[in-house]
């Protein structure tokens, strides 16, 4: 009887470590769960807030942000670091200054950042993707 237990065992942990090696790593849980939580809506805030008060900051430092410079790429601020968003500036309606390649965030345009948040000149939102 011991030796069925620990090939019983053996075999739940292989299934296991199979699971968590191959399976899981691919599991998108930014699409299927997070996006459509409250802990979502809360990460999103903090992080367009921290884009608000880096891009405050610049301006105090007389960091011209009048050509609409991507201004993290990506996210990364106070310690907090998601490679899925970006912060950019843009004008509001936009202009053809904002569609110059220069003027965008390189991780959002090769797609290795999936969400960007766009501030005006003076930091105000403008919106969230």
């Amino acid at each position: 009887m011991g030796r069925k237990k620990i090939i019983f065992a053996f075999t739940i942990l292989t299934l296991l470590l199979i699971f968590f090696v191959f399976v899981f790593p691919n599991l998108n849980f930014e699409n299927n769960f997070f996006k459509n939580s409250k802990y979502y809506e809360k990460n999103v805030s903090v992080i367009i807030n921290d884009c608000i008060s880096y891009c405050e900051y610049l301006r105090s430092q007389d960091v011209d942000l009048s050509k609409g410079p991507c201004i993290m790429d990506p996210y990364n601020y106070n310690g907090k670091y998601n490679p899925d968003w970006v912060c950019d500036i843009a004008h509001n309606p936009r202009i053809s200054i904002d569609n110059i390649a220069s003027n965008q965030c390189n991780s959002f345009r090769n797609q290795s950042a999936k969400h960007f948040i766009e501030l005006t000149p003076d930091c105000k939102f403008i919106r969230k993707y």
